[in-house]
């Protein structure tokens, strides 16, 4: 995970970048594990651990979404299946021990 700090518009205009590489930018970036990384290349060693992904099935919604009452009960009923499908699904991954965390209601298993 990268998190770009500057990015260095002001520095490659200063020192020509656009003009040798046409490069508006000189992003400086910090990031895990490398550091501090300076320049356009800005390596991303992913840490390892396991990515779980399920797409949820598409949901209906009826009613004037121009209604305060309604637009609240869409919300909660979207991230209320969201959130309940991540924690279901974070249950699968591996604990720091090495053990599955099985959740009562995983149906796919580990």
């Amino acid at each position: 995970m990268s998190q770009v700090c500057l990015g260095g518009d002001r520095f490659a205009q200063a020192i020509g970048l656009k003009k040798l590489f046409r490069m508006d930018v000189f992003p400086v970036a910090l990031g895990l594990p490398t550091g501090l990384v300076m320049g356009p290349a800005m390596p991303h060693i992913p840490l390892p651990r396991p990515i779980i992904a399920e797409l949820l099935p598409p949901m209906t919604f009826t009613g004037d979404w121009r209604d305060d009452a309604t637009l609240r009960h869409g919300y909660a009923e979207v991230t209320g299946l969201m959130q309940r499908t991540l924690t279901r699904l974070a249950s699968r991954l591996p604990s720091r021990s090495g053990t599955n965390r099985q959740h009562p209601n995983d149906r796919n298993g580990p």
